[in-house]
């Protein structure tokens, strides 16, 4: 029984990892059979094809996204819009940097429409991206954000936050350091927060 569970959860662990790198289209269950140390059959037999493994592992990807969704809006009652929003970047940019295969899926199924996409967005980002667009919005009205069309500056909050992590081993190359050591993602986080926060004279 316990054999199988660890079994289950290899194969799921490897189909993350290549989903996220190489996208649907570029996976195979042959080669997460392959990279697990298990014959093709027993992919097939814990998740029977390609689009369910897919599903399940999104869903292994996406629930430490909800887990911290579900966190921040307990945290955020009563809070203002600026200081939400604040709370959101920040818990972004650390969470960014902990499970960066998250932006990775992500941007690899964004850039066509199919089900999967509209799977991710119905099931994990659709409703969080309203509600820090309407955030926005308030906080622009009250100054203390800067200008602009709610949701192109989400999207590009999203890939100012995520382009360092999503292209680590290029990062490291070109500056010698690790995005993801503690001193660098706080940086970061710093960088980001005088980007879209403006100081108030």
């Amino acid at each position: 029984m316990q054999r199988g569970l660890d079994t289950r959860k290899r194969i799921l662990k490897i189909a993350v990892n290549e989903f996220a790198q190489r996208g649907f289209k570029g996976t195979s269950t042959r080669t997460i059979a392959k990279l697990a140390s298990v014959p093709h059959t027993l992919v097939v037999y814990y998740f029977k094809n390609k689009d369910e493994l897919w599903i399940t592992a999104a869903r292994e990807l996406f629930q430490p996204f909800l887990d911290w969704e579900f966190q921040y809006l307990e945290e955020l009652k009563g809070k203002s819009a600026v200081e939400r929003l604040k709370f959101v970047v920040a818990g972004f940019v650390r969470f960014s940097a902990k499970v960066p295969l998250f932006h990775r899926l992500m941007a690899n199924e964004g850039r066509e429409p199919s089900k999967r996409l509209k799977f991710l967005i119905t099931s994990f980002n659709a409703r969080s991206s309203k509600l820090i667009a309407q955030w926005i919005t308030e906080a622009q009205s009250d100054g203390e954000f800067i200008a602009g069309d709610p949701f192109m500056l989400l999207y590009e909050i999203v890939g100012a936050v995520t382009n360092p992590f999503a292209l680590s081993a290029e990062f490291k190359i070109i500056t010698g350091r690790s995005p993801f050591a503690p001193g660098a993602v706080e940086e970061h986080l710093n960088n980001i927060m005088r980007l879209f926060f403006p100081e108030r004279s």
